[in-house]
C-alpha cells in the first residue's frame, strides 16, 4: 500500500511537472544580422553565436545556420546555436608587375577564389612583351570570392610605320629638319661623293 501511494505521488508531481513546461516555436533566424538580434525580442530563447565561417551566400554578420532549425517546438529557456558569417573569403592582391602573363594567371588560379580574370593588352616601352605592367585592383587591394582582375599586359613597344624623306641630293640643314618633322632619328656620315 505505501508502495502504491508513493507512486501514485510520483505520477501526479511527474503529470504537474510537465504541465509546467512552456514550449516555444524557434523561429528563422538565417539571414537576420546577428549583431541586430535582442534578448528581449525572443523571450525563452538563448541566443548563441555558436561560430563564424565564410560565406559566398551571406554578408558578414548575417545567420547562416541555426539549431535547433527554425518552427521547431522547444522547451522555454533553450539554447538556440547559430552560426554567423564572415562573408565572403578575401586576400590580398599580389604584386603581379613584370610577372610573364601566364604565371600572373597561375598565381591568382591558386588563389582559390575562383577569380574572373580579363586581359587588356597595351604597348609599353618599358615592359617586356607578355609581362604584366599593372593590375586592377591593385596590389594589396583586398581580394573576394568571383571578383574580376584585370591584368594589363604589354605588347612591348610599339612600332609605327612612316614614310621617311627622300633627303638624297639634298642639302644637310634640309635634310635634318625633314628627318626632324618625321620624327626620325638619324646620323650623320660623310662619304667621297663623285656627285
Amino acid at each position: 500500500a505505501t508502495a502504491l501511494l508513493a507512486l501514485i505521488i510520483i505520477l501526479v508531481a511527474s503529470a504537474c511537472s510537465k504541465k509546467d513546461v512552456k514550449y516555444i516555436t524557434v523561429p528563422d533566424f538565417t539571414d537576420k544580422v546577428f549583431a541586430d538580434l535582442s534578448a528581449s525580442d525572443y523571450p525563452g530563447l538563448q541566443l548563441v553565436e555558436n561560430s563564424k565561417e565564410y560565406s559566398d551566400e551571406f554578408e558578414a554578420g548575417h545567420i547562416i545556420t541555426q539549431s535547433p532549425k527554425p518552427n521547431t517546438e522547444v522547451e522555454e529557456g533553450t539554447k538556440v546555436l547559430l552560426t554567423v558569417s564572415l562573408g565572403r573569403v578575401s586576400t590580398k592582391m599580389p604584386d603581379l608587375r613584370e610577372m610573364k602573363s601566364s604565371e600572373a594567371e597561375k598565381l591568382l588560379k591558386k588563389l582559390d577564389l575562383d577569380l574572373t580574370i580579363r586581359i587588356e593588352t597595351t604597348y609599353d616601352n618599358n615592359v617586356e612583351e607578355n609581362r604584366v605592367i599593372r593590375t586592377d585592383p591593385g596590389e594589396d587591394v583586398t581580394l573576394t570570392q568571383g571578383q574580376t582582375v584585370t591584368l594589363f599586359v604589354s605588347r612591348g613597344p610599339e612600332t609605327k610605320k612612316v614614310t621617311v624623306p627622300r633627303v638624297e641630293g639634298i642639302k644637310l640643314a634640309k635634310a635634318i629638319a625633314m628627318l626632324t618633322e618625321a620624327k626620325l632619328d638619324y646620323k650623320r656620315s660623310y662619304v667621297d661623293s663623285d656627285q
